[in-house]
C-alpha cells in the first residue's frame, strides 16, 4: 500500500490478506441512518453460529487456506467483499503461499497446471498464478504452510517540489553546494510508469537506472514511483538514482531492498504497506529493512494515511482483549460493553485484525465479523492452532457497518490490533503505525503540507502540523524476528515501545507525472526526508547513518505535542540547521572549486568563488592539488575574502598530511572584505597532495565568498 494521496478518484481496492495502499485524503464523516443500532443477537448467533461450524468441519489441508479462497471454491457461498475483489483470470487465481522452497515445490505448481510469478527461497515465500481445482491438492502437500489470496501493494499518496524551500534545501544547494553528489538513492514503490517523460521534460536525468525486471510497469499501475523519483532529483540532483518495484508481494518488496543495496544505494525510501504485515513482530519486509541498515545504507518509510487520534481521524483500535458474551460467542468489548464497534467513515480498502503472538506459531484462535443491517456480511475464519500467522482480513466495508472480534475456544487473551486502513471507528485508538515502517532500523516519515510554509520555509510550531491523515505511532513489539518474546508481560503495558515517526517531511507538492499534480501523502512525505539525509551524507561522505540522522533530528522543528510525539516525532526537517550540526566538528565536502597552477612546479591557484556559509562550523573548505615532491620546507599562503564583516572570520589552512596554521581569527573587527599574504615554515612535511584553505564565518548575520587562493613555495 503507497503512503500518497492524489486529486485523482480513488482507486478500488484490491484484495489480499496482503494489500499496499496509497494513502488517500479523508472524506468528511457522513451520519448513518441506524448505525447505532444493535444487530439483533439472536438472528446473529445462528448465523455466526452456522459459521464457525464449518469452520470446525476443515479438513487438515483445508486449515492451511484462507477462508476466503475457500469460501470461494464453495460454489454455494455468498461472495463478500473480499471474494469479489480476489485476482481470479480464466479460472486460475493469483495467491501468495508460504512454502519451503524447492526445486521440487517449483516443478509441483507447473504440473498443477500454475505459473510462478516470482519466489524467495530466503523468505519461504512465493507468488504463483493455480487453477481453482488444484488449490486443495497444492495445500496437501506438507511442505506447504500456508495459502492466501495475493496481496497488492497499497502506496501512502495523496514541479520542482515546494518542499525544497520549506525544508531550506535550496539554502545548502545554492550556499554550499550541497546537491547528493556522490550518494545514491534507492526508492521503491509501484512503478516507474511515465519515466521517459519525465526524462524527456528534463524532471528527471537521463541515468536513472531500474533493477532488471523491476519498473513495475503493469496494467494498473499509477507511476507513484517516478513521481517520488522527481522530488527526490529537485532536492539532490547530483545524486544517483535507482529503482526497484515494491508490487510483487511481501518477499518480492523485501528480496528488492536487498537487491537495491547490492546496487549501491545509500539510502533507500519507499512508500508502500501490505496488510498482511505484522503489528507486533518484524515481519519479511522489517527484517530485510534492518538488515540494510546494518549494512550501512539509511532506510525511510512512510509513516501511513490511515489518521491519528488527535486529529479524530484515527480507524484504529489496539488494546488488551477484553471479553464479553453477546452473539452466542465470546466477544471483545471495545469499551462501552456492546461488543461491536463502527464504522463512521467507509473503508476503501480491507480491513484487518491482528493480535500478538508470534508469526507462525500462533494457537490462539480469533476470527472477524462484519455485520450490516442485522446479517453477517464479510468474515475472515482463519485457524490458528499453533503453526498460523495472528491474522484475519476481511474486504472494504461501507459506513455504518458494524465489526465484531471472536475469540475461540480456549485461546487467550492477546492486545489486538483492528486496522480499518482510511475508514474510522467511533470508539478508536492510537497506533496506527504497523509492519515496516516501525521496523527496527528504518525511519517513519510523517507528512506535513508545504503550503504550510506560505511559500517560505517551516518555522514550526502550530503553523505547522501533520497532516490530519498522516498515521500516528507509538508501536509496541513483542517478539524479535525469530519470534523470541521482548518482555514476559503480553498485555498492552508489556513488549518494548517503538517510538514512530521519528520524523516529518513536505507533501502537497508538484510533479510533472498525472495524478500527482500535487503529490500529497505520506509518500511524498517520506521521498523528502530520504532527499535530505542524501545531500547530508554527501556534504559529509564519512559521516555514520547514526550522525545523519542524529543531525536530522537535533534540530528538527518542533511541531504538535511539546517535544517528541506520536504524531510528527522529532518534528519537521531543518535541512540547514542539519548541516550545521553535522559539520560542526569534521567540516564537510561543500563544492570547493578546482585548482589552476599558477607555473609548472612553484605556484598553485584556486579562484572559483565558493559561497561562506553564514554562522557554520566547518564553514567551506577551497582545495589546492600539489603536484610538485619534496618537503614543504616555506610556503606563501594568499588568499582574497570578499565579506560584510571580516571579523566574523576564522581561517585555517591545512597541508595534505593535516598540520594546520590558523591565518586568521575571529574579532572585533566589521569592516568589509579581507585579503592576506602570509609566509610559513612547513619544514620536512611532505609537499604533494591536497592543500585545504577552511573558511568559517562564526558570527551570523553577514555574508560573502573566497574570491581567490594561492600556494607559493620557494
Amino acid at each position: 500500500m503507497r503512503n500518497s494521496l492524489s486529486s485523482k478518484t480513488t482507486r478500488k481496492s484490491i484484495l489480499a490478506a496482503l494489500l499496499i495502499i496509497p494513502s488517500a485524503v479523508f472524506a468528511n464523516d457522513v451520519a448513518i441512518p441506524g448505525a447505532g443500532t444493535l444487530p439483533d443477537e439472536i438472528q446473529l448467533d445462528e448465523q455466526m453460529t452456522q459459521i464457525l461450524e464449518k469452520k470446525q468441519l476443515r479438513s487438515k489441508a483445508d486449515e492451511k487456506i484462507s477462508s476466503h479462497v475457500l469460501d470461494m471454491l464453495d460454489n454455494t457461498a455468498n461472495r463478500t467483499s473480499s471474494q469479489q475483489q480476489m485476482n481470479i483470470q480464466d479460472g486460475a487465481i493469483l495467491l501468495d503461499v508460504h512454502a519451503n522452497i524447492s526445486l521440487r515445490m517449483l516443478r509441483k505448481i507447473l504440473r498443477l497446471g500454475g505459473q510462478i510469478i516470482n519466489s524467495s527461497e530466503r523468505f519461504s515465500e512465493m507468488r504463483i498464478r493455480l487453477p481453482m481445482h488444484a488449490v486443495q491438492r497444492l495445500a496437501r502437500d506438507k511442505a506447504v504452510h500456508n495459502i492466501r489470496p495475493a496481496e497488492q501493494g497499497m502506496t501512502q499518496m495523496i514541479n520542482t517540489s515546494a518542499g525544497r524551500e520549506a525544508h531550506r534545501v535550496d539554502s545548502i544547494i545554492n550556499e554550499f553546494g550541497v546537491d547528493g553528489s556522490g550518494v545514491t538513492i534507492g526508492v521503491l514503490s509501484d512503478s516507474v510508469r511515465f519515466l521517459q517523460q519525465s526524462q524527456q521534460s528534463g524532471d528527471l536525468p537521463a541515468n536513472v537506472t531500474v533493477l532488471p525486471g523491476q519498473s513495475g510497469v503493469a496494467a494498473n499501475d499509477s507511476g507513484e514511483g517516478t513521481a517520488m523519483l522527481e522530488i527526490v532529483h529537485d532536492l539532490v540532483p547530483g545524486a544517483n538514482l535507482v529503482f526497484a518495484t515494491a508490487f510483487g508481494g511481501q518477499a518480492s518488496m523485501a528480496e528488492n531492498i536487498i537487491a537495491l543495496r547490492n546496487a549501491g544505494a545509500d539510502i533507500i525510501v519507499d512508500d508502500v504497506f501490505f496488510f498482511a504485515e505484522p503489528a507486533f513482530q518484524d515481519g519479511m519486509i522489517a527484517q530485510a529493512v534492518n538488515q540494510v541498515v546494518d549494512d550501512g545504507a539509511l532506510y525511510f518509510s512512510s509513516a501511513g494515511n490511515s489518521g491519528n487520534l488527535n486529529d479524530g481521524t484515527s480507524g484504529t483500535w489496539e488494546g488488551d482483549y477484553n471479553s464479553i458474551a453477546r452473539f452466542g460467542a465470546d466477544v471483545h468489548d471495545f469499551g462501552d460493553n456492546q461488543g461491536v464497534v463502527i464504522l463512521t467513515q467507509a473503508s476503501q480498502s480491507p480491513i484487518t485484525l491482528r493480535w500478538n503472538d508470534p508469526l507462525g506459531a500462533s494457537s490462539n484462535d480469533y476470527d472477524l465479523f462484519v455485520i450490516q443491517n442485522g446479517v453477517v456480511i464479510d468474515s475472515s475464519t482463519n485457524i490458528q492452532n499453533g503453526n498460523d500467522d495472528p491474522f484475519e482480513i476481511v474486504g472494504p466495508q461501507p459506513a455504518g457497518a458494524q465489526l465484531i472480534v471472536v475469540r475461540r475456544g480456549n485461546a487467550a487473551n492477546r492486545v489486538i490490533h483492528l486496522s480499518t486502513n482510511r475508514g474510522r471507528l467511533n470508539i478508536a485508538t492510537d497506533s496506527q503505525i504497523t509492519g515496516h515502517a516501525a521496523a527496527l532500523r528504518g525511519i517513519a516519515v510523517a507528512a506535513v503540507n508545504a503550503a504550510r510554509a506560505n511559500g517560505g520555509v517551516f518555522i514550526g510550531g502550530s503553523s505547522n502540523p501533520v497532516e490530519t491523515f498522516s498515521s500516528d505511532g507509538p508501536r509496541r513489539v513483542f517478539y524479535d524476528e525469530n519470534g523470541n518474546p521482548l518482555s514476559q508481560d503480553l498485555t498492552a503495558a508489556g513488549g518494548v515501545v517503538r517510538q514512530v515517526p521519528q520524523i516529518a517531511a513536505a507533501d502537497g507538492v508538484a510533479t510533472s507525472v498525472p495524478s500527482f499534480n500535487p503529490f500529497f501523502g505520506t509518500s511524498a512525505a517520506a521521498p523528502h526526508a530520504a532527499a535530505i539525509a542524501g545531500a547530508l551524507l554527501s556534504a559529509r561522505p564519512d559521516a555514520s547513518g547514526d550522525q545523519i540522522l542524529d543531525s536530522l533530528f537535533a534540530t528538527a522543528l518542533d511541531i504538535e505535542a511539546p517535544g517528541f510525539d506520536r504524531d510528527s516525532g522529532n518534528g519537521v526537517i531543518d535541512a540547514a540547521a542539519a548541516l550545521n550540526i553535522l559539520c560542526q566538528d569534521e567540516g564537510c565536502n561543500f563544492n570547493n572549486g578546482s585548482t589552476t597552477p599558477i607555473d609548472e612546479d612553484n605556484a598553485f591557484r584556486n579562484d572559483q568563488d565558493i559561497a561562506i556559509p553564514d554562522g557554520i562550523q566547518g564553514g567551506i573548505q577551497g582545495t589546492i592539488d600539489v603536484t610538485r615532491s619534496g618537503d614543504i620546507g616555506t610556503v606563501t599562503v594568499s588568499f582574497d575574502i570578499v565579506h560584510t564583516a571580516r571579523g566574523n572570520l576564522r581561517i585555517t589552512v591545512f597541508t595534505p598530511t593535516g598540520a594546520r596554521a590558523v591565518l586568521a581569527n575571529t574579532s572585533n573587527n566589521r569592516r568589509d572584505n579581507l585579503s592576506r599574504t602570509i609566509t610559513l615554515n612547513g619544514g620536512s612535511l611532505p609537499v604533494q597532495g591536497v592543500w585545504r584553505l577552511q573558511v568559517e564565518d562564526l558570527i551570523t548575520a553577514n555574508t560573502g565568498f573566497l574570491d581567490t587562493w594561492s600556494l607559493t613555495f620557494e
